[in-house]
Protein backbone atom coordinates (compact mmCIF):
# COMPACT_ATOMS: atom_id res chain seq x y z
CA UNK A 1 0.00 0.00 0.00
CA UNK A 2 1.48 3.28 -1.07
CA UNK A 3 0.71 6.72 0.29
CA UNK A 4 1.09 9.99 -1.51
CA UNK A 5 3.17 12.65 0.19
CA UNK A 6 0.24 15.11 0.23
CA UNK A 7 -3.04 13.24 0.79
CA UNK A 8 -5.85 15.37 -0.53
CA UNK A 9 -9.37 15.23 -1.84
CA UNK A 10 -10.14 13.94 -5.29
CA UNK A 11 -10.67 17.45 -6.70
CA UNK A 12 -8.82 20.71 -6.48
CA UNK A 13 -5.10 21.32 -6.11
CA UNK A 14 -3.93 18.14 -4.39
CA UNK A 15 -0.13 18.08 -4.77
CA UNK A 16 2.92 19.95 -5.91
CA UNK A 17 2.45 18.25 -9.31
CA UNK A 18 -1.05 19.65 -9.59
CA UNK A 19 0.25 23.07 -8.58
CA UNK A 20 2.84 23.08 -11.37
CA UNK A 21 0.25 21.77 -13.77
CA UNK A 22 -1.96 24.70 -12.85
CA UNK A 23 0.91 27.12 -13.42
CA UNK A 24 1.72 25.54 -16.76
CA UNK A 25 -1.87 25.69 -17.89
CA UNK A 26 -2.10 29.38 -17.00
CA UNK A 27 1.39 30.45 -18.05
CA UNK A 28 0.15 32.87 -20.69
CA UNK A 29 -2.11 34.66 -18.22
CA UNK A 30 0.65 34.78 -15.57
CA UNK A 31 3.14 36.10 -18.12
CA UNK A 32 0.69 38.83 -19.05
CA UNK A 33 0.24 39.71 -15.37
CA UNK A 34 4.00 39.78 -14.88
CA UNK A 35 4.50 42.18 -17.77
CA UNK A 36 1.55 44.30 -16.70
CA UNK A 37 2.82 44.53 -13.11
CA UNK A 38 6.31 45.47 -14.25
CA UNK A 39 4.93 48.06 -16.66
CA UNK A 40 2.58 49.66 -14.12
CA UNK A 41 5.11 49.77 -11.25
CA UNK A 42 7.94 50.92 -13.50
CA UNK A 43 5.82 53.61 -15.12
CA UNK A 44 4.66 54.92 -11.74
CA UNK A 45 8.23 54.99 -10.42
CA UNK A 46 9.46 56.79 -13.54
CA UNK A 47 6.63 59.30 -13.32
CA UNK A 48 7.23 59.88 -9.61
CA UNK A 49 10.96 60.44 -10.05
CA UNK A 50 12.05 63.85 -8.82
CA UNK A 51 15.12 66.05 -8.54
CA UNK A 52 16.08 67.23 -5.04
CA UNK A 53 17.84 70.58 -4.79
CA UNK A 54 19.67 71.58 -1.61
CA UNK A 55 20.86 75.02 -0.51
CA UNK A 56 23.18 75.31 2.49
CA UNK A 57 23.17 78.47 4.63
CA UNK A 58 26.01 79.23 7.04
CA UNK A 59 24.85 80.31 10.51
CA UNK A 60 27.62 82.71 11.46
CA UNK A 61 28.22 86.19 12.85
CA UNK A 62 28.13 87.75 16.29
CA UNK A 63 24.51 86.72 16.99
CA UNK A 64 23.79 83.48 15.12
CA UNK A 65 20.43 81.74 15.27
CA UNK A 66 20.37 79.64 18.41
CA UNK A 67 18.77 76.21 18.62
CA UNK A 68 16.07 77.49 20.98
CA UNK A 69 15.25 80.37 18.64
CA UNK A 70 15.10 78.02 15.67
CA UNK A 71 12.57 75.79 17.45
CA UNK A 72 10.36 78.85 17.99
CA UNK A 73 10.74 80.02 14.39
CA UNK A 74 10.01 76.56 12.98
CA UNK A 75 6.72 76.56 14.87
CA UNK A 76 5.77 80.11 13.85
CA UNK A 77 6.73 80.13 10.16
CA UNK A 78 4.14 77.60 8.83
CA UNK A 79 1.12 79.46 10.34
CA UNK A 80 2.44 82.72 8.91
CA UNK A 81 2.75 81.14 5.46
CA UNK A 82 -0.83 79.89 5.77
CA UNK A 83 -1.97 83.40 6.79
CA UNK A 84 -0.23 84.91 3.76
CA UNK A 85 -1.98 82.46 1.43
CA UNK A 86 -5.34 83.10 3.11
CA UNK A 87 -4.87 86.86 2.76
CA UNK A 88 -4.18 86.43 -0.95
CA UNK A 89 -7.36 84.41 -1.40
CA UNK A 90 -9.47 86.92 0.55
CA UNK A 91 -8.16 89.80 -1.57
CA UNK A 92 -9.06 87.93 -4.74
CA UNK A 93 -5.49 87.25 -5.83
CA UNK A 94 -4.03 83.93 -6.93
CA UNK A 95 -2.89 81.64 -4.10
CA UNK A 96 0.80 81.53 -3.32
CA UNK A 97 2.94 79.23 -5.45
CA UNK A 98 4.62 77.87 -2.31
CA UNK A 99 1.90 75.82 -0.54
CA UNK A 100 4.49 73.55 1.09
CA UNK A 101 5.65 76.40 3.34
CA UNK A 102 2.45 76.19 5.38
CA UNK A 103 3.10 72.53 6.26
CA UNK A 104 4.86 71.93 9.62
CA UNK A 105 5.79 68.44 8.41
CA UNK A 106 7.65 69.91 5.42
CA UNK A 107 9.70 72.20 7.67
CA UNK A 108 10.56 69.33 10.00
CA UNK A 109 11.72 67.16 7.09
CA UNK A 110 13.28 69.54 4.57
CA UNK A 111 14.91 72.28 6.68
CA UNK A 112 17.68 70.63 8.66
CA UNK A 113 19.76 72.52 11.24
CA UNK A 114 23.23 70.97 11.36
CA UNK A 115 24.67 71.06 14.87
CA UNK A 116 28.34 71.60 15.65
CA UNK A 117 28.42 68.27 17.48
CA UNK A 118 26.36 65.23 16.66
CA UNK A 119 24.58 63.30 19.39
CA UNK A 120 27.36 60.70 19.50
CA UNK A 121 30.02 63.43 19.69
CA UNK A 122 28.16 65.15 22.52
CA UNK A 123 27.95 61.91 24.49
CA UNK A 124 31.62 61.23 23.93
CA UNK A 125 32.59 64.74 25.10
CA UNK A 126 30.09 64.91 27.94
CA UNK A 127 32.84 64.52 30.52
CA UNK A 128 35.16 67.13 28.98
CA UNK A 129 33.59 70.17 30.65
CA UNK A 130 30.82 72.71 30.64
CA UNK A 131 32.47 74.73 27.87
CA UNK A 132 31.91 71.92 25.36
CA UNK A 133 28.28 71.24 26.22
CA UNK A 134 27.10 74.36 24.42
CA UNK A 135 28.61 73.05 21.19
CA UNK A 136 26.05 70.25 21.11
CA UNK A 137 23.25 72.79 20.45
CA UNK A 138 25.15 75.32 18.32
CA UNK A 139 23.83 75.39 14.76
CA UNK A 140 26.54 75.70 12.12
CA UNK A 141 24.48 75.46 8.92
CA UNK A 142 20.92 75.12 7.67
CA UNK A 143 20.22 72.67 4.84
CA UNK A 144 17.10 73.55 2.85
CA UNK A 145 15.84 70.92 0.40
CA UNK A 146 13.09 70.87 -2.20
CA UNK A 147 12.08 68.15 -4.68
CA UNK A 148 10.48 68.70 -8.09
CA UNK A 149 10.24 67.13 -11.54
CA UNK A 150 13.02 69.19 -13.07
CA UNK A 151 16.26 70.79 -11.94
CA UNK A 152 14.97 74.31 -12.55
CA UNK A 153 11.78 73.70 -10.59
CA UNK A 154 13.70 72.13 -7.70
CA UNK A 155 16.17 75.02 -7.50
CA UNK A 156 13.35 77.56 -7.75
CA UNK A 157 11.50 75.87 -4.90
CA UNK A 158 14.62 75.75 -2.74
CA UNK A 159 15.35 79.43 -3.39
CA UNK A 160 11.76 80.39 -2.53
CA UNK A 161 12.01 78.39 0.69
CA UNK A 162 15.29 80.09 1.67
CA UNK A 163 13.83 83.53 0.92
CA UNK A 164 10.82 82.86 3.13
CA UNK A 165 13.03 81.39 5.85
CA UNK A 166 15.17 84.52 6.08
CA UNK A 167 12.53 87.19 5.41
CA UNK A 168 9.86 85.49 7.50
CA UNK A 169 12.19 84.90 10.44
CA UNK A 170 13.31 88.54 10.35
CA UNK A 171 9.69 89.69 10.26
CA UNK A 172 8.75 87.52 13.26
CA UNK A 173 11.72 88.76 15.29
CA UNK A 174 10.93 92.39 14.51
CA UNK A 175 7.37 91.86 15.72
CA UNK A 176 8.74 90.26 18.89
CA UNK A 177 11.05 93.25 19.36
CA UNK A 178 8.10 95.65 19.11
CA UNK A 179 6.20 93.62 21.71
CA UNK A 180 9.16 93.81 24.09
CA UNK A 181 9.33 97.59 23.59
CA UNK A 182 5.64 97.85 24.39
CA UNK A 183 6.01 95.87 27.60
CA UNK A 184 9.07 97.88 28.61
CA UNK A 185 7.44 101.24 27.92
CA UNK A 186 4.35 100.31 29.92
CA UNK A 187 6.42 99.09 32.85
CA UNK A 188 8.78 102.07 32.95
CA UNK A 189 6.51 104.97 32.04
CA UNK A 190 3.20 103.96 33.56
CA UNK A 191 4.02 101.89 36.59
CA UNK A 192 7.44 102.70 38.02
CA UNK A 193 8.66 106.05 36.69
CA UNK A 194 5.38 107.91 37.05
CA UNK A 195 4.81 106.71 40.61
CA UNK A 196 8.39 107.50 41.58
CA UNK A 197 8.09 110.98 40.05
CA UNK A 198 5.05 111.78 42.17
CA UNK A 199 6.83 110.56 45.29
CA UNK A 200 9.95 112.58 44.45
CA UNK A 201 7.93 115.74 43.84
CA UNK A 202 6.37 115.37 47.29
CA UNK A 203 9.81 114.94 48.89
CA UNK A 204 11.17 117.97 47.05
CA UNK A 205 8.22 120.12 48.14
CA UNK A 206 8.65 119.03 51.75
CA UNK A 207 12.40 119.68 51.70
CA UNK A 208 11.96 123.12 50.15
CA UNK A 209 9.42 124.03 52.84
CA UNK A 210 11.85 122.88 55.48
CA UNK A 211 14.63 124.95 53.91
CA UNK A 212 12.42 128.05 53.89
CA UNK A 213 11.70 127.57 57.59
CA UNK A 214 15.39 127.27 58.40
CA UNK A 215 16.21 130.37 56.36
CA UNK A 216 13.52 132.30 58.22
CA UNK A 217 14.87 131.17 61.58
CA UNK A 218 18.37 132.23 60.59
CA UNK A 219 17.14 135.69 59.59
CA UNK A 220 15.02 136.12 62.72
CA UNK A 221 17.59 135.02 65.30
CA UNK A 222 21.17 136.00 66.15
CA UNK A 223 24.04 134.59 64.13
CA UNK A 224 24.70 130.95 64.77
CA UNK A 225 27.31 130.50 67.46
CA UNK A 226 27.83 126.88 66.80
CA UNK A 227 25.73 125.77 69.76
CA UNK A 228 22.82 123.38 69.23
CA UNK A 229 19.61 125.25 68.46
CA UNK A 230 17.02 122.76 67.07
CA UNK A 231 16.11 119.11 67.16
CA UNK A 232 16.46 117.86 63.58
CA UNK A 233 16.28 114.09 63.84
CA UNK A 234 15.30 111.38 66.25
CA UNK A 235 17.11 108.09 65.95
CA UNK A 236 15.80 104.61 66.58
CA UNK A 237 17.01 104.83 70.20
CA UNK A 238 14.99 108.06 70.77
CA UNK A 239 18.18 110.07 71.25
CA UNK A 240 17.81 113.65 69.94
CA UNK A 241 20.51 115.02 67.66
CA UNK A 242 21.28 118.76 67.76
CA UNK A 243 22.95 120.69 64.94
CA UNK A 244 23.48 124.39 64.15
CA UNK A 245 20.80 125.97 61.90
CA UNK A 246 23.26 126.66 59.07
CA UNK A 247 24.40 123.04 59.09
CA UNK A 248 20.80 121.89 58.96
CA UNK A 249 20.08 124.25 56.05
CA UNK A 250 23.10 122.96 54.14
CA UNK A 251 21.94 119.39 54.71
CA UNK A 252 18.43 120.18 53.43
CA UNK A 253 19.82 121.94 50.36
CA UNK A 254 21.98 118.89 49.62
CA UNK A 255 18.94 116.67 50.00
CA UNK A 256 16.99 118.86 47.54
CA UNK A 257 19.85 118.63 45.03
CA UNK A 258 19.88 114.84 45.32
CA UNK A 259 16.11 114.68 44.85
CA UNK A 260 16.33 116.94 41.80
CA UNK A 261 18.95 114.62 40.31
CA UNK A 262 16.76 111.61 41.02
CA UNK A 263 13.82 113.40 39.40
CA UNK A 264 15.90 114.11 36.30
CA UNK A 265 16.78 110.43 36.04
CA UNK A 266 13.14 109.43 36.40
CA UNK A 267 12.16 111.94 33.71
CA UNK A 268 14.78 110.40 31.42
CA UNK A 269 13.33 106.97 32.13
CA UNK A 270 9.84 108.25 31.40
CA UNK A 271 10.98 109.87 28.17
CA UNK A 272 12.70 106.63 27.18
CA UNK A 273 9.45 104.75 27.72
CA UNK A 274 7.57 107.40 25.75
CA UNK A 275 9.99 107.07 22.83
CA UNK A 276 9.71 103.28 22.86
CA UNK A 277 5.91 103.49 22.93
CA UNK A 278 5.87 106.03 20.10
CA UNK A 279 8.25 103.92 18.00
CA UNK A 280 6.18 100.82 18.66
CA UNK A 281 2.90 102.54 17.70
CA UNK A 282 4.28 104.03 14.48
CA UNK A 283 5.99 100.77 13.51
CA UNK A 284 2.81 98.72 13.94
CA UNK A 285 0.93 101.20 11.76
CA UNK A 286 3.55 100.98 9.00
CA UNK A 287 3.89 97.19 9.22
CA UNK A 288 0.13 96.79 8.83
CA UNK A 289 0.44 98.27 5.32
CA UNK A 290 3.38 96.05 4.33
CA UNK A 291 3.10 92.49 2.99
CA UNK A 292 2.98 89.95 5.79
CA UNK A 293 6.35 88.23 6.23
CA UNK A 294 8.44 90.82 4.35
CA UNK A 295 11.13 91.27 6.98
CA UNK A 296 13.48 93.37 4.83
CA UNK A 297 10.82 95.96 4.06
CA UNK A 298 9.76 95.96 7.71
CA UNK A 299 13.30 96.58 8.93
CA UNK A 300 13.79 99.41 6.41
CA UNK A 301 10.55 101.05 7.59
CA UNK A 302 11.51 100.73 11.26
CA UNK A 303 14.97 102.23 10.67
CA UNK A 304 13.30 105.17 8.90
CA UNK A 305 10.91 105.69 11.83
CA UNK A 306 13.81 105.70 14.28
CA UNK A 307 15.55 108.33 12.18
CA UNK A 308 12.43 110.50 12.26
CA UNK A 309 12.27 110.19 16.05
CA UNK A 310 15.86 111.37 16.28
CA UNK A 311 14.77 114.65 14.74
CA UNK A 312 12.01 115.09 17.34
CA UNK A 313 14.23 115.07 20.44
CA UNK A 314 12.89 117.77 22.76
CA UNK A 315 14.78 117.39 26.04
CA UNK A 316 15.02 120.57 28.13
CA UNK A 317 18.49 119.72 29.41
CA UNK A 318 21.58 118.28 27.79
CA UNK A 319 21.24 115.17 29.94
CA UNK A 320 17.65 114.66 28.75
CA UNK A 321 18.62 115.06 25.10
CA UNK A 322 21.50 112.61 25.51
CA UNK A 323 19.19 110.11 27.18
CA UNK A 324 16.71 110.31 24.31
CA UNK A 325 19.52 109.98 21.77
CA UNK A 326 20.71 106.89 23.63
CA UNK A 327 17.23 105.34 23.42
CA UNK A 328 16.99 105.95 19.67
CA UNK A 329 20.50 104.57 19.19
CA UNK A 330 19.42 101.45 21.06
CA UNK A 331 16.39 101.04 18.78
CA UNK A 332 18.55 101.39 15.67
CA UNK A 333 21.06 98.93 17.10
CA UNK A 334 18.38 96.32 17.86
CA UNK A 335 16.72 96.57 14.44
CA UNK A 336 20.04 96.60 12.57
CA UNK A 337 21.29 93.59 14.53
CA UNK A 338 18.23 91.55 13.55
CA UNK A 339 18.47 92.65 9.92
CA UNK A 340 22.16 91.72 9.85
CA UNK A 341 21.46 88.32 11.37
CA UNK A 342 19.13 87.22 8.58
CA UNK A 343 20.34 89.25 5.60
CA UNK A 344 24.12 89.14 6.10
CA UNK A 345 24.94 86.42 8.61
CA UNK A 346 22.99 83.62 6.88
CA UNK A 347 24.86 83.52 3.56
CA UNK A 348 24.45 80.77 1.01
CA UNK A 349 27.60 78.67 0.96
CA UNK A 350 26.61 75.97 -1.51
CA UNK A 351 23.82 74.60 -3.64
CA UNK A 352 23.45 71.21 -5.26
CA UNK A 353 20.89 68.89 -6.76
CA UNK A 354 20.69 65.13 -7.14
CA UNK A 355 19.59 63.55 -10.39
CA UNK A 356 17.17 60.64 -9.86
CA UNK A 357 18.59 57.17 -10.38
CA UNK A 358 17.03 54.60 -12.71
CA UNK A 359 17.93 51.88 -10.23
CA UNK A 360 14.86 52.64 -8.15
CA UNK A 361 12.66 52.40 -11.25
CA UNK A 362 14.12 48.99 -12.15
CA UNK A 363 13.62 47.74 -8.59
CA UNK A 364 10.04 48.99 -8.55
CA UNK A 365 9.36 47.28 -11.90
CA UNK A 366 10.74 43.99 -10.53
CA UNK A 367 8.65 44.30 -7.38
CA UNK A 368 5.57 45.02 -9.47
CA UNK A 369 6.21 42.00 -11.68
CA UNK A 370 6.66 39.67 -8.70
CA UNK A 371 3.64 41.08 -6.92
CA UNK A 372 1.39 40.77 -9.95
CA UNK A 373 2.53 37.18 -10.56
CA UNK A 374 1.96 36.11 -6.97
CA UNK A 375 -1.42 37.78 -7.00
CA UNK A 376 -2.35 35.92 -10.20
CA UNK A 377 -1.29 32.59 -8.73
CA UNK A 378 -3.31 33.18 -5.57
CA UNK A 379 -6.31 34.11 -7.68
CA UNK A 380 -5.98 30.89 -9.72
CA UNK A 381 -5.73 28.78 -6.59
CA UNK A 382 -8.74 30.45 -5.06
CA UNK A 383 -10.81 30.02 -8.23
CA UNK A 384 -9.91 26.34 -8.58
CA UNK A 385 -10.66 25.53 -4.97
CA UNK A 386 -13.92 27.40 -5.20
CA UNK A 387 -14.93 25.42 -8.30
CA UNK A 388 -13.96 22.17 -6.56
CA UNK A 389 -16.07 22.83 -3.48
CA UNK A 390 -18.91 24.71 -5.11
CA UNK A 391 -21.23 21.64 -5.15
CA UNK A 392 -20.81 21.28 -1.39
CA UNK A 393 -21.55 24.97 -0.86
CA UNK A 394 -24.74 24.90 -2.87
Amino acid sequence: MTTEPFPVESEGVSSIRDFFALIDASRQMLLALLLMGALVAGSYSAFARSVTAEIVLANQGATPVSFTLWVQLRQALPPMAASINQARLVSGRQPAQTPWLSSPAWWATNVEPVLALSRDDAQMLASVGEDMKGESTRITTFRVRYSAKSVDAALHGAEASVAFLTDGSLYLELKSLLNSYQAESLTQASQRATAELLKTDVEIAFSRSKAQQLEAMLKAGPAASGSPQLIVDVGQQAQAKFLPLQTQLNAVRLEIAQLEESKARLLNTQNRGRLLAEFQTKSHAVLAALPLGDGVAASDAMIKIAGELRGSIDGKTEEARLSQSETIARILSDVTALRTRYVVELPEVSRSYGQPSWTKTVVMAAVGAVGATIGGILLLLFRREYQAYRPELS
